[in-house]
């Protein structure tokens, strides 16, 4: 992928750091997380993520958990807080981020997760590794191509019946997302919409031909 212009999806940033502490409320569980400038939503919980992580359900028999694009880490350590049976995957190409979830993991007592810095799901083609979750909070400055790619993609990284969630901040664009979901997925499901936010939901089926 080509790197954009310094922001939080670029890969080294070269601002200056400056590191913060924030002690969000999610899903009744109370948390610290550092954050550092340079990483999306430093000062305090995006208001996209917090809708993604009231909305999101786990399956029982969830076992493989993936959050893209994690930032500083708060859905996948809030997961795994919540659900210590799930092995918890994180994946963000800005190096700091990668840094900060990475102390996160260590402040909040996580054993079952793990960061991974690298583009979209490349550190994990050599694994082949499949998940029951998979979940984002993009940013839509990548712009449509790249995360229509992405949206292309992820049904081959999902087990049959795996879910996968995706957060958009737009009305007026919101529908072209859903609209590829239902195309590689088969279906596609408006879960929730809130301070402009929308939360979509689609499901890779059994007999899903990829």
């Amino acid at each position: 992928m080509k790197i954009l212009p310094e922001h939080y999806y670029t890969e080294t940033p070269s601002s200056e750091i400056s590191t913060f502490l924030i002690k969000p409320i999610i899903r009744n569980r109370f948390y610290q997380f550092k954050t550092s400038s340079g990483v999306f939503s430093y000062r305090k919980a995006d208001k996209g993520t917090l809708l993604l992580l009231k909305y999101l359900q786990i399956p029982p028999n969830a076992t493989d958990f993936l959050d893209m694009g994690t930032g500083y880490g708060i859905i996948g350590i809030a997961i795994a807080t919540e659900f210590p049976h799930l092995q918890v995957k994180m994946i963000d190409i800005n190096q700091r981020a990668v840094w900060i979830a990475r102390e996160n993991l260590k402040l909040n007592k996580i054993s079952n997760a793990k960061v991974y810095w690298g583009d979209f799901y490349a550190p994990l083609k050599k694994e082949k590794e499949k998940f029951d979750l998979v979940v984002t909070n993009p940013p839509l400055a990548l712009g449509h191509k790249i995360l229509f790619d992405f949206i292309s993609t992820t049904p081959f990284y999902l087990k049959p019946e795996g879910y996968f969630y995706f957060v958009v901040q737009t009305k007026k664009g919101a529908q072209k997302f859903a609209d590829k979901m239902n195309e590689f997925f088969g279906n596609v499901e408006l879960v929730a919409i809130q301070s402009g936010y929308r939360l979509f939901r689609s499901q890779k089926l059994t007999n899903q031909k990829l």
